[in-house]
């Protein structure tokens, strides 16, 4: 069994490795510094894991695994946080006086409120009983801790960042277009879809024209899913008389993700 969860964890590793290699953003000093925060990290782990099992003043073990899984789950957290602002820089900065959108974090709000509650009544099921009877759920507490603290944190961080980065891209942008089109540094605002220029869940590789009608940007963006890739095609239609804007939009891409292919070659 032990074999068979490295072999697992190995294979997810290398996948990982090799989608991060392709990845723009990728550069041997970030992932020197990822590493070594990840192996701060688990160091970490294994360090409060041990003083808790040892010396925490209880006898019973469902509590030692519930107080061991609440550090692991926050240093775990804390790790992820710390590899995006290493792989993906820090956040955006909205200007002074601009209140940072929030539908993207509040879309999780369901699931973190039904996570705490099923984690309080596992609580309070393991108070009312005998020491005896609460190990069974003070060991399902631990594991949805474990679990929701860690994959809603990590789905609340990043967006939070698409929604500083959406509040970012409004105040100052290179191209807006129709009521709810902007384009600039950060990336691009269609409606409610944010989608980042570069970022190690989501790049851009390639933008050109595509011939109308409509007259449309079409952009093709490379997408992360763990282990594996997939590709996103957004067509964004140019409004008529909005032309001009191509070509600044070309040089600003073009400087903004150099090793993608970036080409509005058509005559207008």
């Amino acid at each position: 069994m032990q074999i068979l969860l490295a072999l697992f964890c190995g294979g997810i590793a290398y996948y990982a490795w090799k989608s991060w290699r392709r990845n723009p953003l990728y550069s041997l000093k970030n992932t020197l510094v990822d590493a070594a925060v990840i192996l701060l990290g688990l160091a970490l782990v294994v360090g409060f894991t041990e003083l808790i099992a040892f010396h925490l003043p209880s006898q019973s073990p469902a509590v030692i695994v519930l107080c061991c899984m609440i550090v692991i789950a926050a240093i775990t957290l804390g790790l992820i946080a710390a590899s995006f602002r290493i792989t993906d820089g820090p956040i955006a900065k909205v200007p002074a006086g601009t209140r940072p959108d929030s539908r993207n974090r509040r879309k999780l709000t369901p699931w973190i409120l039904g996570t705490g509650l099923v984690l309080l009544s596992l609580l309070v099921w393991g108070a009312l009983v005998s020491p005896e009877e609460a190990e069974l759920p003070l060991a399902f507490a631990a594991l949805v801790l474990m679990i929701g603290m860690a994959s809603l944190g990590a789905l609340y961080i990043k967006a939070r960042r698409s929604d500083y980065a959406s509040a970012a891209l409004k105040a100052n942008f290179w191209v807006h277009w129709q009521d709810n089109i902007w384009l600039g540094h950060d990336g691009l605002l269609c409606g409610d879809a944010y989608a980042p220029w570069l970022s190690s869940g989501n790049y851009l590789t390639e933008a050109r024209i595509e011939a109308g009608p409509p007259l449309s940007l079409l952009l093709i963006f490379q997408k992360a899913f763990g282990a594996s890739t997939d590709q996103i095609t957004t067509r964004v239609p140019i409004p008529e008389g909005r032309e001009s804007d191509l070509k600044l939009l070309e040089e600003k891409l073009s400087a903004r993700c150099p090793r993608a292919r970036i080409h509005f070659g058509v005559k207008l």
